[in-house]
């Protein structure tokens, strides 16, 4: 099977925010609060992100068969603000992100590292993917977190 990388498009909120929560509710919701839950609800919902994707924020999508299996929001061209695929160990979450250090390079060609707050329990998958702890675990607002980064040489683009 295919999969096929390309930005969201007006409307796609929707399906874009039920594939994260979906797979946000499944693996990151069970370590979070009760607060930091409905913080993440609030922020992934559709109209949330369509209004950041409006803003300084975009989107890619990651599609196989005309199903959505991955994406990636990325916020002024330097943080991973999300990042979630249906699948892990295809490749989705690597590609999708080589995909937005494009976009991000085309706009900031300067770009020298990318940031993510990571769920305490995606830490090794993004480690997997170049970035690496700058700090200890933190809590905002309930949302639990590590802060990690990564030096945008590392990923071959």
């Amino acid at each position: 099977m295919t999969v096929s990388y390309r930005a969201m498009v007006p409307g796609e909120e929707h399906l874009v925010s039920q594939l994260a929560l979906d797979i946000f509710d499944r693996a990151v919701a069970p370590e979070f609060s009760k607060n930091g839950v409905r913080e993440f609800r609030r922020y992934a919902a559709p109209k949330a992100l369509a209004r950041r994707a409006e803003g300084d924020h975009f989107v890619l999508v990651a599609e196989e068969q005309g199903t959505l299996v991955g994406m990636i929001e990325v916020r002024r061209y330097h943080h991973v603000a999300m990042l979630f695929t249906t699948r892990s160990g295809r490749g989705i979450g690597r590609q999708l992100l080589r995909q937005a250090l494009t976009v991000c390079r085309a706009h900031s060609p300067d770009l020298e590292r990318i940031t993510v707050h990571s769920a305490p329990s995606a830490v090794p998958a993004y480690e997997r993917l170049g970035f690496t702890p700058e700090g200890a675990e933190r809590v905002e607002n309930g949302i639990r977190y590590v802060p990690m980064a990564s030096t945008v040489h590392q990923h071959h683009c």
